[in-house]
């Protein structure tokens, strides 16, 4: 494998790395509500499974907000 390979595959794998880091962060935010959705189902209670979608929107409203201005 000469340079150039070996540069174009660690380029590959780091952009695969970087993915899969988005990936897990995204699945830690949203385990956490969507678990108390689902057993808020199950227990048939309305105010878990109101919980979790409040805190899913605000993980969406964090991300979609602008950023603060800088002073």
């Amino acid at each position: 494998m000469n340079p150039e390979m070996f540069q174009a595959q660690i380029n590959l794998l780091q952009g695969d790395l970087e993915l899969m880091r988005r990936q897990k962060e995204f699945y830690e935010r949203f385990y956490g509500p969507a678990l108390e959705i689902y057993y808020g189902r199950i227990a048939l209670s309305e105010s878990a499974v109101l919980s979790g979608i409040a805190k899913i929107e605000d993980i969406f409203h964090a991300q979609n907000s602008p950023p603060a201005s800088q002073s």
